[in-house]
């Protein structure tokens, strides 16, 4: 079938197609007459770069697991070790994400606002010395921040005055 043929096929441009075939994800494509004759075997592996990619697979995983997939079925576990690996590092940035979504949340809790309904922020976590009167947010965010773990080793250490 041709480039053309293969993309109608498919939820992908020639171009895409093109840039995997140069990144080696795809065995050599025979030509006929300069132009690409992609084979039923070379379709069924554009559905699987495409599963993988969908999965959020960078290239460089998806090239190691087809030169093992290449080698034959007794690389199975190989394989499943891949995407187990690239699980971890999916669930890590959930967890990253999470912990700065209640960051956000917790920020928010401490900005008025001028709707009595549908607030995302929950005012029961809003802090108040003897007072009454709030506690600053860096009160609070600089405590966390100094105490608390680090979401990615590339975050540097904060520490604001309370």
């Amino acid at each position: 079938m041709t480039i053309r043929e293969m993309c109608q096929r498919l939820p992908m441009t020639d171009t895409t197609l093109r840039y995997y075939e140069k990144a080696g994800l795809l065995h050599r494509i025979s030509r006929i007459s300069g132009r690409r004759d992609y084979t039923e075997a070379d379709y069924k592996r554009v559905c699987e770069i495409l599963r993988l990619r969908r999965a959020g697979v960078p290239l460089k995983t998806i090239s190691n697991y087809f030169a093992l997939a290449d080698q034959g079925e007794q690389t199975a576990d190989a394989r499943r070790e891949l995407l187990l690996c690239h699980r971890s590092e999916i669930l890590g940035q959930i967890e990253t994400r999470r912990q700065q979504l209640n960051a956000l949340d917790r920020l928010m809790g401490f900005i008025p606002s001028s709707k009595t309904s549908g607030q995302v922020a929950d005012r029961s976590s809003n802090k108040s010395n003897a007072s009454g009167s709030h506690i600053p947010l860096t009160t609070e965010i600089g405590a966390e921040l100094s105490t608390g773990p680090q979401s990615h080793p590339s975050q540097k250490m904060v520490h604001l005055e309370k």
